[in-house]
């Protein structure tokens, strides 16, 4: 996943959160109150493990850079187009 991946996928969550789309697991926790049928409660677990997997997808992928970024500092190499490139990468 690239940097403007990474943005598009954080930008489509926080544009959910402002128009008031729940999380997944809101609604699966809500699923009696909501009287969600057992196949939606199905479909919304999927949703809900896809969510999580790129969660963590998207923490080792910004764990990396940030190690990259941090190593490019402490070597004092850290010009402009060495930052952009690992940005991009």
């Amino acid at each position: 996943m690239d940097i403007s991946e990474l943005n598009r996928t954080l930008l489509m969550i926080k544009v959910a959160a402002v128009n008031n789309y729940p999380d997944p697991a809101d609604v699966i926790e809500n699923s009696r109150l909501l009287k969600l049928s057992p196949s939606q409660l199905t479909k919304l677990k999927g949703i809900k493990s896809a969510m999580e997997f790129k969660t963590k997808e998207m923490e080792r992928f910004i764990d990396q850079q940030e190690k990259k970024l941090n190593n490019l500092f402490a070597s004092a190499k850290a010009e402009e187009g060495a930052i952009i490139i690992i940005l991009t990468n």
